[in-house]
């Protein structure tokens, strides 16, 4: 019953509590910057597995309950999902019906707060619908915990590397360990695209810094690192503002399990997506905003220097 009250409680807030170290702890779904990075390099085989929900048990109308302060009664507050459309004009509600989540809200009094959490219920089940597991290192494991934000850069997604370990450091560059299986972004990118540089720093702290050159295996970064990088930091690269062809985003995700494998010295992790957009989404009906994150689904240049078969023979 005392773990019940805390669940609803923390509900209030969209907050999920578990269990840690020996005490109970509390993660909130709300904007967080990103706190950890993972590509092929830092986990076990350098495999991420993924799974999505069905469709036909994702939620098209949710309906709330809540008690109205105003009329000093229950009430309903019901949302489907009409707002987002695809390619031919239909939304989720059409296509798929009413699949209903009926809640009852705790702590909720007014219809404006009722409205948010069947729209933060509808978000959920539309977009936050596939699920990344993969297992990692102490590095990266023993400082995980739910609720924190990571990125990943998996080849898989993005249709080549652009992740790895550095070689060497100093202050202002780093050596990448691999170029050749590497896609590093040349100078030569157009003039709007920015080309970010992200690394894990010697305490543990995320890094982001602008790029200024690529040469070979070392990246020059505009300023300084602070605090410091190690050799054998994770990095990742990404470029953003350019043509479409050239952008490459990281994808970002949410911990909501961290399960520690003795016998291997290995911890299982387990994220779903994250959009940092749907804040504004949910609370304001602003636009959501999509990374762009992979360039498999970009067309292929015409081929060209095309010669008669005339000109080739055959031994």
């Amino acid at each position: 019953d005392a773990f019940k009250m805390i669940n609803q409680m923390a509900s209030v807030f969209r907050g999920i509590p578990y269990w840690s170290a020996g005490g109970l702890s509390l993660m909130q779904d709300r904007p967080t910057p990103s706190s950890y990075l993972f590509n092929t390099s830092n986990v076990v085989q350098g495999l991420f597995k993924y799974a999505s929900t069905a469709q036909n048990k994702r939620t098209t109308v949710a309906v709330v309950k809540y008690f109205d302060n105003d009329l000093r009664d229950w009430a309903y507050e019901e949302v489907k999902d009409n707002e987002v459309k695809d390619a031919n004009g239909k939304s989720n509600y059409e296509k798929r019906g009413a699949i209903k989540n009926e809640i009852v809200a705790f702590g909720c009094t007014s219809r404006t707060q009722a409205n948010r959490l069947a729209r933060y219920i509808i978000y959920t089940n539309s977009f936050e619908t596939e699920v990344v597991t993969f297992s990692a290192g102490p590095e990266a494991g023993a400082v995980l915990r739910p609720g924190m934000v990571i990125d990943i850069a998996d080849p898989l997604k993005a249709g080549f590397r652009r992740g790895g370990r550095v070689v060497s450091a100093t202050t202002n560059t780093i050596v990448v360990d691999d170029s050749s299986e590497t896609d590093l972004p040349a100078n030569s990118v157009s003039a709007s695209c920015v080309r970010t540089l992200h690394v894990m720093g010697l305490d543990g702290r995320l890094i982001t810094k602008t790029i200024t050159d690529i040469t070979g295996t070392t990246v020059t970064i505009s300023g300084t690192f602070d605090p410091a990088v190690e050799p054998n930091s994770v990095w990742i690269i990404e470029t953003t503002l350019g043509t479409s062809a050239e952008n490459i985003q990281t994808t970002q995700w949410r911990v909501y399990g961290i399960e520690e494998d003795e016998e291997n010295n290995t911890f299982n992790v387990a994220a779903i997506s994250y959009n940092s957009s749907k804040f504004n989404y949910i609370e304001h009906g602003k636009p959501l905003e999509f990374r762009d994150f992979s360039n498999l689904n970009e067309l292929p240049k015409t081929p060209g220097q095309l010669f008669p078969l005339s000109t080739f023979s055959v031994a």
